[in-house]
């Protein structure tokens, strides 16, 4: 009778255990939601300093997507647009915009991300990731990017989102 006892509580514990596990694994991230960027700023002020960033960043299940640009007044492309324009044309309008796409892992206040489409092709390369902490201020979190596979970042850009409405 004990034995049994013993081996029904064992077993109840093990149950508990995995879906006390089981649940952790899928609480959704505090990021969890879309975003909207409302300051880019650097360790450093960089050569080209953002001006009027805009931007949207969603963070579903595991998945996500950031959009934006750091200068939301860039000049339009002239007459034949983008198939006209000259390289610092190109530049002027495309340099300051950041696509990218995939998956991410949260631990503590760090989150990973592994693009599986992004506007620099170096970030879709084998094996590469970018880290960022994040701080929650209520429905305003902070994401400083730290490191990326190449080592750690050498002028951290942080940005201040906002839930989007």
């Amino acid at each position: 009778m004990r034995r049994t006892v013993r081996l029904v509580g064992v077993g109840f514990a093990i149950v508990v255990g995995m879906a006390t596990w089981a649940n952790a694994q899928s609480k959704a991230s505090p990021l969890e939601g879309a975003w909207t960027i409302q300051q880019i700023t650097y360790a450093r002020p960089p050569a080209n300093p953002p001006n009027k960033p805009t931007g949207l960043i969603l963070f579903v299940g595991n998945h996500y997507s950031n959009q934006h640009v750091n200068d939301s007044s860039r000049p339009p492309f002239g007459e034949g647009g983008a198939a006209k324009a000259t390289a610092d044309q190109l530049r002027a309008v495309w340099g300051g915009v950041t696509s990218n796409g995939g998956t991410f892992t949260v631990s503590g206040n760090t989150i990973r991300f592994v693009a599986t489409v992004a506007k620099n092709p170096a970030l879709m390369a084998a094996g590469a990731w970018g880290e960022s902490t994040f701080t929650l201020y209520g429905d305003t979190p902070l994401l400083t990017a730290t490191r990326n596979n190449n080592g750690p970042e050498a002028n951290p850009q942080t940005l201040r989102l906002t839930r989007a409405k």
